[in-house]
């Protein structure tokens, strides 16, 4: 059997250790605005998703500037009173925005079918085979001459396209279900 004796002699004293904190203020720094980047970022998630809301009246119309679809006297006088469901800032709000300008309301339900066959409203929707790309699917897609991060912009060219060539939603949609295309 072999012991081994070893002694070690520690002469060194041990002083408390002293942290630097000359990088701590640039730490901060840094926190805060990892901090801020992140809440903009939400705000402009909150602004360009959709999130359903009930319908608010927020702008009452006059009553001497309602239209009336029936004639008042007979059975079922109706008034119009038509404010946007969607959120203003989202794809299908400024869409709804400019169809009603341009077509006016009667066209919506087409134009909301035909962008959601054509994109699901996705403003980055690009075809794999064909290449087309936005929420009209402009093809090629530089003649939208967009950013993909541009739906109002898009929205515009889809919608001026809509009308130069068939002149409303509704005769674009009618074209689509004939060649699933327009």
């Amino acid at each position: 059997m072999i012991i081994i004796n070893m002694k070690f002699k520690i002469n060194k004293k041990i002083e408390p250790i002293k942290k630097k904190r000359k990088w701590l203020p640039t730490k901060i720094a840094l926190i805060l605005l990892l901090l801020a980047l992140s809440a903009y970022g939400i705000k402009q998630f909150i602004n360009q998703h959709e999130f359903r809301t009930p319908v608010v009246f927020q702008n009452p119309v006059p009553l001497k500037e309602m239209k009336l679809l029936n004639p008042v006297g007979t059975a079922s006088a109706e008034m119009i009173v038509i404010p946007n469901p969607y959120n203003e800032k989202s794809p299908k709000g400024i869409a709804w925005v400019i169809n009603k300008d341009m077509f006016g309301v009667q066209h919506w339900g087409a134009l909301e079918e035909l962008i959601t066959r054509e994109s699901h409203w996705n403003p980055y929707a690009i075809n794999s085979s064909s290449r087309a790309c936005g929420l009209g699917q402009a093809l090629p897609c530089s003649k939208m001459k967009c950013e993909l991060w541009n739906y109002e912009c898009q929205l515009d060219w889809t919608l001026s396209y809509i009308q130069n060539r068939y002149g409303n939603p509704t005769e674009a949609l009618n074209f689509h279900d004939l060649k699933n295309w327009y």
